[in-house]
């Protein structure tokens, strides 16, 4: 997701989750799944930072994706909190798999649409 538009419609009304690295928001798409990633500069102040934690976050989306279309799709964005930036690799991508299966699970046992 790109546009403002897009980030607005699932803030309006979102599933959340979060922990110490990331906040994520989503709701069900009524396409496959897609994803936002927002780190502001205030979380990380250096580019070389901020392109490191969505580069993650995009790659532990990419690895969950066929898990996350076989139900009804899900649009989600990930909010990175200043503390990812002192974090690894393989520590970003245990975070935001860890709270991508949490929302989906708790989208799968909500019976109305997010």
């Amino acid at each position: 997701m790109l546009k403002a538009g897009e980030f607005r419609a699932i803030l309006r009304r979102p599933l959340t989750a979060s922990d110490p690295l990331f906040r994520v928001c989503a709701r069900r798409a009524t396409g496959g799944s897609r994803l936002g990633v927002t780190v502001s500069r205030k979380c990380a102040a250096r580019a070389v930072d901020r392109n490191r934690i969505k580069r993650h976050v995009r790659e532990a989306f990419r690895r969950l994706r066929p898990e996350l279309d076989a139900g009804p799709g899900i649009e989600v964005i990930v909010i990175a909190r200043p503390e990812a930036r002192l974090a690894g690799a393989a520590e970003l991508r245990q975070a935001v798999d860890g709270l991508l299966r949490r929302i989906t699970q708790r989208m799968s046992n909500k019976t109305d649409t997010v």
